[in-house]
């Protein structure tokens, strides 16, 4: 089957209110919508002050091999956030967002 109409089914979101220890306060939720297991995910965060366009985060590559089968609920984990030690902006005020997404489906 097609990869990007799998792909373009995989949900993922990040929230900043929910993980409880400042240092992994990015909660990174994925939900598979596609016909398929999905086996791992890999992403990039960008990091954002409001107002502005320029990314203040690392191009760190995060992955996630956490199993996920169609329709499962969403599940996510707490992550460090990807800023530059000259960064000092507390990463739950950011605006993020995930890019360079990838996806192995079974």
């Amino acid at each position: 089957m097609n990869y990007q109409r799998h792909a373009e089914n995989i949900e993922m979101a990040v929230i900043t209110t929910v993980c409880g220890d400042d240092k992994w306060p990015l909660l990174v939720s994925i939900q598979n919508h596609s016909g398929r297991t999905l086996l791992k995910a890999s992403f990039i965060l960008e990091a954002r002050r409001k107002g502005f366009s320029t990314n203040i985060a690392t191009y760190d590559r995060y992955y996630d091999d956490r199993i996920r089968e169609p329709g499962d609920a969403p599940v996510g984990t707490c992550w460090a956030a990807p800023l530059a030690t000259s960064v000092t902006d507390n990463p739950r005020n950011l605006e993020w967002t995930i890019t360079s997404r990838n996806f192995e489906f079974k």
